[in-house]
């Protein structure tokens, strides 16, 4: 089974700490180059809580403008995800999302059920270091409930528990919402912080 299978999945009923979108935050017209985000870092604490407590490298290769091929190497399995960058509310934005082609081993009734979901994080670029900041899921839903913010959006719940957001609205939308909060520090988790290995 292709990698993209594994990490949607696997995503999907792991990562609760993350709010998908159904369209990307990007558009063409707002893509922007990070200065110093080629390179390699070093997700020494596994803050994806994904598959096991082992590092893993990231890499970002810059291909077009605002755009950047990002493999991931574990020390048993690997992935290439496409990676755009935005600057919305006077911060930079990195949205992520799977590379397409990577299931043409799979059955097509399968390729149907896989939604081609966005994540995005604010990022700050060092010399030393790489720091992301997804949006506080709990932040997200408390205000969401109470209608503090609003964004068109699903919440997928199991036990009362909620397993992740998926914002439904449009991009235009997505980045005026981004854009408002984007320096608003309550609705961002602490910094993911990778260390820089080497740069391109």
């Amino acid at each position: 089974m292709k990698w993209r299978i594994i990490l949607v999945l696997t995503v999907i009923a792991t990562l609760s700490s993350c709010i998908f979108t159904f369209h990307p935050l990007y558009s063409d017209d707002i893509l922007v180059d990070i200065p110093g985000l080629e390179g390699a870092f070093m997700d020494t604490d596994n803050f994806m809580g994904i598959g096991s407590d082992e590092s893993s490298e990231w890499t970002f290769t810059k291909t077009d403008k605002g755009t950047y091929n990002l493999q991931i190497n574990e020390p048993q399995k690997s992935g290439t995800m496409e990676v755009h960058a935005v600057r919305l509310g006077g911060e930079y934005f990195l949205d992520f999302r799977v590379v397409d082609g990577e299931t043409d081993n799979v059955p097509e009734f399968i390729q149907w059920h896989l939604l081609p979901m966005h994540s995005f994080a604010k990022v700050y670029v060092y010399d030393d270091r790489l720091e992301l900041m997804f949006i506080d899921i709990e932040w997200a839903e408390e205000n969401l409930e109470k209608h503090r913010i609003r964004i068109d959006h699903e919440t997928r719940r199991h036990n009362n528990d909620t397993e992740y957001i998926l914002l439904t609205a449009s991009t235009r939308d997505l980045q005026k919402f981004v854009a408002k909060y984007a320096r608003f520090d309550e609705a961002f988790e602490d910094p993911d912080v990778m260390p820089r290995v080497s740069e391109q």
